[in-house]
C-alpha cells in the first residue's frame, strides 16, 4: 500500500508536471491496464516472475502490485487541480524541491492518499481470491487457503454453511475495523473525513 502511494504518486507527478513527447498517450496505455482481466496475463506474469527466480518468495507478493492504474489516475486527477503559481511563488520565496513538496504537494495529496489507504485496506482480506481460486486444488490447499477460498471450500464443497458464514462474517468484521480505522486516520491527518 505505501510502495503503491509512493509509485503512483511520482507517476501522477510526471504525467501532470512534465512535458515530453507521447505523454497522453502513454497515460492511456496504462488507463487501458485496467481494461484487461487479470485472467489474460496470468501466464505471461507466471512465465516472468518464473524466468526472474521469483518463486515462492515474497517479491512475487510485493513488487507487481506497487503501482496501480487507478492510483496513478487518482492522483493525476488531483494534481491537474494543482495551481502552478503556488510553485512558482514557493521558488520565488526560496523554498528547494523538497520544501515544496513536503509543505506544498504532500499536504494537497492527502485526501487522495487517503482515499487510496480506504480503497486498499477495504480490500485487503479478499486477498487476491480470485487468483488463488483459479489455480486451487487439493494438493495446494494447506499452502494457498486463503480466508475466502476456506469460506468457499467450507460452504461449497463441503456444505457446512453455518461455518463458512461465521467465517465470512469475520472476515467482513476485519474488513469494516480497517475500513473504520482509515477513516480516523483521514480525519487526523486531512480532517475530513471518508464518510
Amino acid at each position: 500500500t505505501i510502495l503503491q502511494m509512493i509509485t503512483c504518486s511520482m507517476a501522477a507527478f510526471s504525467f501532470s508536471f512534465l512535458e515530453f513527447r507521447g505523454r497522453n498517450f502513454v497515460f492511456m496505455c496504462i488507463l487501458a491496464t485496467m481494461m484487461v482481466p487479470w485472467e489474460a496475463t496470468i501466464i505471461a506474469n507466471y512465465l516472468t516472475v518464473s524466468t526472474w527466480g521469483w518463486l515462492d518468495s515474497y517479491r512475487v507478493l510485493i513488487l507487481p502490485y506497487g503501482c496501480s492504474a487507478m492510483g496513478v489516475f487518482l492522483m493525476r486527477q488531483n494534481y491537474l487541480t494543482f495551481t502552478k503559481e503556488l510553485h512558482e511563488a514557493a521558488t520565488i520565496d526560496g523554498a528547494s524541491k523538497m520544501q515544496q513538496a513536503f509543505r506544498i504537494t504532500i499536504p494537497s495529496l492527502l485526501p487522495t492518499l487517503v482515499l487510496m489507504l480506504t480503497v486498499r485496506l477495504g480490500s485487503i482480506m479478499s486477498g487476491g481470491f480470485d487468483q488463488v481460486l483459479a489455480f486451487y486444488n487439493p494438493t495446494v490447499y494447506k499452502s494457498a487457503d486463503i480466508l475466502g477460498t476456506f469460506v468457499y471450500r467450507q460452504g461449497i464443497g463441503s456444505a457446512n454453511f453455518s461455518y463458512a458464514s461465521a467465517v465470512g462474517l469475520f472476515e467482513s468484521v476485519v474488513g469494516l475495523i480497517f475500513v473504520s480505522m482509515s477513516n480516523v486516520i483521514s480525519k487526523r491527518l486531512s480532517g475530513r473525513t471518508v464518510w
